[in-house]
């Protein structure tokens, strides 16, 4: 996805950020005016801070990694424990690759629940913006504590509610933007009365291609499909919901799965039987046997998944090669 996405340098470098307010209105009442990363005002002050370690977050009653735990060794945290209206946001900017589309970046938001209305709730928003600055479509998410799916609770001393939830994945489907920048954001905000905070750990995982890998060992029966990481829910044609399923080539011609994101937009890929088993193939030069020369085989084979390992039989009762292009003199 591009140098330091994931935050492995352990800088921001990259990246860019502004600070702002939110303001007593209805949406949108987020204003962001000052740009900057403001990461030098210690560690609950600051408004971007790269986290490392394995520490856990005291406000989710010590749950959730301050790194997310399937990512590098570096993960963010925007927003703090301030409350006074502030509000931030960290985006990236990167060229979409044509054969790795598939964006999925993970987040762990930490809310406090002051019982407001929605649009005056902490909030975390994330969505993704093409070079023109207009937001992509089936790519913004906001969420509050009203919200916010698989949440946990964690209350305070003084009763204050805090509703988080641990890391959890998103996948943006880019592939109508290939070849093209895109620029990646993330926001978090307190309420817009001033009394509640809120902020969010985050991290981009990786950029991933828009398949269904193909995992088969030979020519056993048995192959594994697993789907594009990070989506909200996958429906296999066999029934299966989850994001790899086994099953036996021999049973099946065609297989599909539909996965929904977050935002609620659903894609759908299919493999065919065909797909399982390589398409082997290769090329050779016309050698002459007079000349006492070796003869050059050059692989040609098709498959879904890369090719690991290669056996020829050069049909002359020779010793056989497991190059991937050998020579051999008949």
């Amino acid at each position: 996805c591009g140098r330091n996405a994931g935050f492995e340098l352990g800088t921001f470098t990259g990246w860019q950020g502004d600070t702002g307010d939110v303001l007593n209105l209805l949406p949108p009442n987020v204003v962001l005016t000052t740009p900057g990363i403001y990461s030098n005002l210690g560690y609950w002050s600051s408004n971007h801070i790269v986290t490392s370690g394995t520490q856990t977050d005291v406000n989710t009653c010590y749950t959730v990694p301050t790194v997310c735990p399937y990512g590098g060794p570096n993960s963010a945290r925007l927003g703090n424990t301030n409350i006074y209206c502030h509000a931030e946001d960290l985006y990236y900017t990167y060229r979409v690759d044509v054969n790795n589309p598939i964006l999925v970046y993970a987040f762990a938001p930490v809310l406090q629940d002051p019982n407001h209305p929605d649009y005056a709730q902490p909030a975390f928003v994330s969505y993704v913006k093409d070079s023109l600055g207009n937001i992509l479509p089936c790519t913004y998410y906001r969420v509050t504590a009203t919200n916010l799916r698989g949440q946990s609770l964690c209350n305070d001393q003084f009763a204050n509610v805090r509703v988080y939830r641990n890391w959890k994945n998103v996948a943006v489907d880019l592939s109508a933007y290939a070849g093209q920048n895109v620029t990646v954001y993330f926001q978090t905000s307190d309420c817009a009365f001033c009394g509640h905070y809120g902020y969010a750990y985050l991290d981009i995982i990786g950029c991933y291609p828009k398949q269904i890998d193909i995992n088969r060992c030979g020519q056993d029966s048995m192959v594994t499909l697993t789907a594009p990481p990070g989506f909200d829910s996958y429906i296999w044609s066999t029934g299966q919901r989850t994001q790899s399923i086994t099953l036996n080539v021999n049973t099946v011609t065609t297989v599909s799965c539909t996965y929904t994101s977050v935002t609620g937009c659903s894609l759908t890929m299919t493999v065919n039987r065909r797909a399982f088993d390589p398409i082997v193939n290769f090329s050779a030069p016309p050698v002459c046997v007079c000349d006492n020369l070796a003869t050059t085989f050059t692989d040609l084979t098709m498959q879904n998944q890369p090719v690991v390992a290669w056996k020829w039989d050069f049909g002359d009762l020779s010793l056989q090669s497991t190059l991937q292009n050998p020579t051999h003199q008949y």
